[in-house]
This record gives C-alpha cells, sequence and structure tokens, in this order.
C-alpha cells in the first residue's frame, strides 16, 4: 500500500506550475499573523497592569494564536496546491481493435504562399546616368533584381514595368531562369509608353493582384526614381488629396496580406535626361522619394535609398526582408500549432484529477480557522 502511495506521488503532475509562486505569500502572512498578536498585546497592556486585566478580560490563548496561525498558513498552501491542478496515473484510452485514432493537422494550411511582385519604372528618365559606376537607372535596377532573383528559395515571382500605364511582363511562375531573361530585356518606355504616373501604374495592379488566391502573401517592391509627371503639375492644395487617391488604391482586404518595399534610385542631384527636350530644351531629373516613403510607411514596409547601399548588400537586405515577412506572416504562429498538436494528443489521455484534496483540506482548514475560539472559555 504504502508502495503504491509513493509510486503515485511519483507519478504526481500539475497542469498549471505557475500558480506555485503564490506560495510566496506565505512570508508576508506568517509576518502579518505575528504583527497581528502583537498589536494585540499592546493595545491591551495599554489599559491597565496584569493584574488589573487578569480580574476584567479572560486573555487570549496563545497556544490557539498559534495554532490558527499555522492553520491559516496551510490553508493557503493548500488552496495553492489546488489552484496548480495536480493528475496522475495516466492511460490512454482503450480503442476497438487496439488501434488509436488517428489525429493528422494539416501543416499545409498553415502556410502560405508567397509571391513576389517587382514593379520597375522604365519611364525616361531611368535612363540617366547617375551611379557610381557609368550605369543608368534602369541597368542598375536590372542588376539588383537579377542577383534577387537568384536568391529565391520557392516563391512565386511576377514582373511588371510601368510608365503611365502598367505593363506585364511575366506572369505569377517559379520559372526563375525565364524571369531573369525577361528582366536583363526590360527597356526604356516599355510598352511603347512615355510618362510616369503612379496612380495609374498602381490601379492596374490591383486588378492583378484580385486575381491571386487571397491566402497568398504578397510582397512588392518598387523600384522607381519617385517622379510622377501628374503629381508634380498639381498646385499644392491639391497635391495632399492626390496622395491619400494613390494610397487608398488598394483596399483593406489586401492590405492584410500585402508588403510593400520601394527602393529610390537615382541621386539627388538634378541629372540630365539623355533625348528628352521639352519645348527645345534639355529635361532634369532627380530623385523624388516623397511618394516612395508616403507608400512604404502607409503599407507598413520600409524605403531604400539605393544610393547608400551596394548592389550587393541591398540585394541580401530585400532577400532578408522577404524571408522575415514570409516567417511573420504565417496565419498561426509555431507555438499555437504546438499547442494544437498538444491538445490533440491531450484527447486521448486519462489521468486522475487530485485537485479536490488539497482544496478540501483548504476548506477544512478554513472552518476549523473560523471555529476556533480566540479566548479560552472561562
Amino acid at each position: 500500500m504504502l508502495k503504491e502511495v509513493l509510486m503515485s506521488i511519483r507519478n504526481l503532475f500539475f497542469d498549471f506550475p505557475q500558480a506555485s509562486f503564490l506560495m510566496l505569500f506565505l512570508l508576508p502572512l506568517l509576518f502579518l499573523q505575528g504583527c497581528l498578536f502583537y498589536y494585540r498585546q499592546k493595545q491591551t497592556i495599554a489599559f491597565a497592569s496584569d493584574k488589573v486585566l487578569k480580574s476584567l478580560l479572560i486573555p487570549r490563548s496563545k497556544f490557539v494564536h498559534l495554532c490558527k496561525m499555522m492553520i491559516c498558513l496551510l490553508c493557503w498552501l493548500f488552496a495553492c496546491l489546488a489552484l496548480m491542478n495536480p493528475q496522475g496515473n495516466f492511460c490512454y484510452l482503450s480503442f476497438a481493435g487496439g488501434i488509436p485514432s488517428q489525429k493528422t493537422i494539416d501543416l499545409a494550411k498553415q502556410i502560405h504562399s508567397h509571391e513576389i511582385i517587382l514593379l520597375v519604372d522604365t519611364s525616361a528618365s531611368m535612363d540617366v546616368k547617375d551611379n557610381p559606376n557609368g550605369e543608368t537607372r534602369l541597368e542598375r535596377v536590372k542588376d539588383i533584381m537579377d542577383n534577387l532573383i537568384s536568391l529565391l528559395t520557392g516563391q512565386t515571382v511576377s514582373l511588371y514595368a510601368f510608365t503611365s500605364t502598367l505593363t506585364p511582363m511575366v506572369p505569377s511562375t517559379n520559372d526563375y531562369l525565364f524571369t531573369r531573361m525577361m528582366i536583363k530585356g526590360l527597356s526604356i518606355n516599355e510598352g511603347d509608353v512615355e510618362g510616369t504616373n503612379f496612380e495609374t501604374a498602381l490601379t492596374l495592379l490591383k486588378k492583378k493582384l484580385f486575381e491571386l488566391p487571397k491566402e497568398k502573401l504578397l510582397t512588392l517592391i518598387l523600384f522607381s526614381d519617385g517622379g510622377d509627371e501628374q503629381f508634380e503639375k498639381l498646385e499644392d492644395p491639391y497635391k495632399q488629396k492626390a496622395i491619400q487617391n494613390i494610397l487608398s488604391i488598394f483596399p483593406d482586404s489586401i492590405k492584410d496580406h500585402l508588403y510593400f518595399l520601394t527602393v529610390g534610385m537615382g541621386s539627388s542631384q538634378p541629372q540630365l535626361i539623355p533625348h528628352v527636350l521639352f519645348e527645345g530644351k534639355p529635361v532634369y531629373s532627380k530623385l523624388e522619394p516623397f511618394l516612395l516613403e508616403q507608400l512604404a510607411t502607409h503599407y507598413q514596409g520600409k524605403y531604400y535609398l539605393a544610393e547608400s547601399w551596394t548592389n550587393k548588400n541591398l540585394t541580401e537586405e530585400l532577400n532578408k526582408q522577404l524571408l522575415n515577412e514570409s516567417v511573420r506572416k504565417q496565419t498561426e504562429p509555431a507555438q499555437s500549432l504546438e499547442r494544437k498538436v498538444r491538445l490533440a494528443k491531450q484527447d486521448e489521455l486519462l489521468s486522475d484529477l487530485y485537485y479536490q484534496i488539497p482544496l478540501g483540506i483548504s476548506i477544512l482548514l478554513l472552518l476549523l480557522y473560523l471555529i476556533l475560539p480566540d479566548v479560552r472559555r472561562p
């Protein structure tokens, strides 16, 4: 019998061990009980001498007070043990044929596919050679995108060029070789359309994104010098409204799984645009980061100034953001999935609940505390 009891204690398991920290309150309870005892003694002595008090009062029993103090502490201790939910004598359910039921969790539903959308400005201003090695803005973008594609590990990718309209170049695909070939073939004014219009390009892109599954994670990487002819022509009072129109293109239903990265190409110093004249005069272009920064901030993404990065470092940083976003935006974190697996296993596991024992003892001790008198009977 004793051996069985010892085995039961050895196999004891607490389902909520975090409640054990409440036992630390035993020391404050002991201190308060001691303070109460000495406070009563001090107040009693203040009335009269011991001889007079013995004839007037029935003194409190120190023994009873010590007993009640111990009962109070034990009551708290057993209440904490009950809250920790002790369990034991674990066993599995018996199944017909001795085969337990199989519960599977579809991990495929927990992990969403990831689409990388490359959106490239191919307007005439991207032909400016303002990079340290003499490359044009577009040539540098092509090099960065080519390196980025080489680092992808299973994500689908699509490629779009834009000027004052949107030109689809590569549909959603895992064919990285074909995508890299199409990147190398990008040219200025792709689609034979000139100008730059963010609002039109993003509006057309939105229609393309709605064709993708809603469960798909989307990361949009926009490469541009930030210049927008329509936006720059507006008076200052109308620019704020134009900004709001651009930022509100993507509805909330798609913002939840859309991550926006913007890369500002070019120098902050105006540079001559080759082969472009306006009213017989040359046209200059510089980096205009305002719209790019606003888009990145609105969609909780990031803006990168390409001038501050080497091609290699910027590529690695963009790939790092893609990997981080892929992990962060999964619908269910690993801790929650682990909990589901644990609960699924517990469905087939039985155990005896022992919390009633310390709880019953705690209630009995509380009743005893209330019944015991504070003074000796005359």
